[in-house]
């Protein structure tokens, strides 16, 4: 290949690359690919390697994990053939992060362990901790504290003089100690980071992980106030959605806890609409992912079409000079006359070959069409979905309040002597309003349309249940909590965990850890 040709593949990497950075994924993957087919012409396993890597990246962005994946393992056998140690090492790295981000805990830990396993006996500190702290996060994961403590020690030996690594570890130790319940230990040692955070690292993407771990504690701990102080100081930084949605969360836990219900409703609103902002951005990914995959297969399928007819033209005119050649040869005194129908017959071709170009090309218009159409109604069916749940929620966090309110008023004598006959009105009404559930009757209807493949496949499985156990396993299928469903179904979180015991055993699984996973599974 030539020089020109090797620095147009450079070009083109580093340009898809800013792309990246900037959310251009589709503009990004269509310079990747050029750039893919000059690497592959060059024999550049270097080039091609690197290419493979950030197409993994771009489609890991779009939550095309399996496409991803696809594209790592292509990187991989690369490295181990063709390349060094340490480029082997990083996309085994990439590998088991993005089964982490598809929360595949158990495929992540195996990969993070080979990685390990492979550069500890070297002298490279900064990599062996880096490797030993991911083993940490996902160990949590797995809730394997004789793995997390053993490869904690080990990251903070060698972590040591890396302030910004010792630190991240630090926020992960924080939580380690929250998930075994020793939550002094993990508020002092958030409080520490938190104050003796520098300018660097409250700059960083690792300031928002110390304020998360400081909150947990000090919510762990009941100190309400100082969680509200907290959240409402990191709500002022520059946050994503998901982040927001965090400290809402905690905002509305944290005022509910102090009776300042008010509060309590407006941070759980806010929290709710995050959720619900965050459902549109990932569903905007997944159809822009959509969309890129099928431009991306009308461009190959053209190029296919392009060569073929390219080889066809190739074959014909090489049939033809055989042919001119052995008229030329036999028929000397007819050339004229063989050249004009030769003509004819090539205008005829030409004709016809346009005929069922444009032909194809309105085939091609009505598939596209009829193809984004379809993507465009699943989406709006999804976002309506998503709407009612939003709206589902809010009215059984809002029954959930109602309903402590009345039972905090039924035991007060103040109330039973009263006779005060508006607040006996107001209270019958607080009654009839849990009753009353509108939200709750469009929201069954309106699974039960949508779902009607998952309902039905349910049943015929399990034809022994009841009508209120399929409503109560499709409540579990969207993955409400006992405490949302409980209030949804208007009963208590107690007989919640009872009746989903029950239905476990009904449909004959281990216990209620398992039922999520087998729902999906249908």
């Amino acid at each position: 290949m030539t020089s020109s040709a090797s620095e147009s593949c450079d070009s083109l990497i580093q340009i898809a690359i800013k792309a990246s950075i900037e959310k251009d994924y589709q503009y990004s993957l269509e310079l990747l690919s050029q750039a893919k087919q000059l690497a592959i012409n060059e024999k550049s396993p270097e080039k091609l390697f690197r290419i493979l890597k950030n197409i993994g990246i771009n489609k890991a962005e779009l939550l095309d994990y399996n496409g991803a994946l696809n594209n790592f393992f292509e990187a991989y056998k690369i490295a181990v053939d063709k390349l060094d140690k340490r480029q082997e090492m990083s996309i085994l790295n990439n590998i088991a992060g993005l089964y982490m981000q598809d929360n595949k805990m158990e495929k992540a830990n195996e990969y993070y362990m080979k990685v390990y396993d492979t550069v500890k006996g070297t002298t490279d500190s900064l990599f062996i901790g880096g490797c030993a702290m991911n083993l940490v996060s996902v160990s949590m994961g797995l809730n394997d504290y004789v793995q997390v403590d053993y490869f904690l020690d080990i990251a903070e030996n060698m972590l040591k003089k890396y302030t910004l690594e010792l630190t991240k570890l630090h926020t992960l130790k924080v939580n380690c100690y929250l998930n075994k319940g020793k939550n002094r230990q993990a508020y002092d040692l958030a409080l520490e980071l938190y104050r003796k955070a520098g300018k660097q690292i409250r700059n960083s993407m690792l300031w928002v992980d110390i304020q998360m771990s400081l909150i947990n504690a000090c919510m762990a701990m009941e100190d309400y106030q100082s969680a509200i102080f907290y959240s409402l100081d990191a709500l002022k930084g520059n946050l994503n959605i998901e982040e927001r949605n965090f400290f809402y969360r905690n905002l509305s836990d944290a005022y509910y806890a102090i009776s300042r219900y008010e509060k309590a409703f407006a941070y759980k609103d806010s929290m709710i609409f995050a959720v619900d902002s965050l459902w549109n951005i990932t569903g905007k990914k997944q159809f822009e992912n959509n969309r890129i995959q099928f431009e991306f297969f009308k461009k190959e399928k053209e190029f296919e079409e392009y060569k073929t007819k390219h080889k066809t033209e190739l074959i014909f005119w090489g049939l033809s000079v055989v042919i001119a050649i052995i008229l030329i040869w036999a028929l000397v005194n007819q050339v004229v006359k063989n050249k004009q129908q030769k003509k004819i017959v090539e205008l005829e071709l030409d004709q016809e070959k346009k005929n069922q170009q444009l032909l194809q090309n309105q085939l091609d218009e009505e598939q596209a069409k009829s193809f984004l159409e379809r993507r465009q109604f699943q989406h709006e069916i999804e976002m309506k979905g998503r709407e009612l749940v939003s709206n589902a929620l809010v009215v059984a966090n809002r029954n959930s309040l109602i309903q402590e309110i009345l039972d905090i008023l039924s035991v007060s004598d103040t109330i039973k002597k009263s006779k005060d006959v508006k607040l006996k009105e107001a209270i019958r009404k607080l009654r009839k309003q849990l009753e009353e559930n509108e939200e709750w009757k469009h929201f069954t209807t309106y699974f039960e349309q949508v779902n009607d493949t998952f309902i039905n496949s349910l049943i015929d499985r399990h034809p022994e249940l009841t009508a209120n156990e399929v409503r109560f396993l499709s409540l579990v299928y969207i993955n409400l909590s006992t405490k949302e469903i409980s209030s949804l179904l208007n009963i208590t979180p107690e007989y919640c965990k009872k009746k989903k015991q029950q239905i476990t055993h009904k449909l004959g699984l281990d216990g209620t850890k398992s039922l999520y996973s087998y729902l999906i599974s249908i």
